[in-house]
């Protein structure tokens, strides 16, 4: 079975090996489509529903994902393989993209 995985949506990440404490996060796809289609692998940001720490980087994004405030940190960037990716979540906005895309920029500082 092929997924389409599409720039800008969010799916449930298998993450373990990744690291040891995470064994499947919320992520949000930031490869371009093509890539997507075409790549075995893609890029992703992870996303963290433990927002209570108040710390907010200009580098974050909040959302709700799923119904529960989270965050996304542009400088959690990595790829994964597409078998890791499984279920879709949601999609952003397109005013969500526009942010993220802006969050991006700033921490490459591109």
């Amino acid at each position: 079975m092929t997924k389409d995985i599409k720039n800008g949506s969010i799916y449930w990440v298998n993450l373990k090996g990744y690291k040891e404490r995470f064994k499947q996060r919320p992520c949000v796809v930031v490869s371009n489509d093509k890539l997507c289609k075409y790549s075995n692998n893609v890029l992703v940001i992870m996303a963290t529903t433990n927002t209570k720490n108040g710390k907010n980087y200009p580098e974050d994004m909040n959302l709700i994902i799923d119904g529960k405030p989270a965050r996304i940190t542009t400088t959690q960037i990595f790829t994964v393989s597409k078998s890791q990716i499984k279920n879709h979540i949601q999609d952003l906005t397109q005013s969500q993209r526009k942010t993220l895309k802006s969050k991006i920029v700033h921490t490459l500082s591109l």
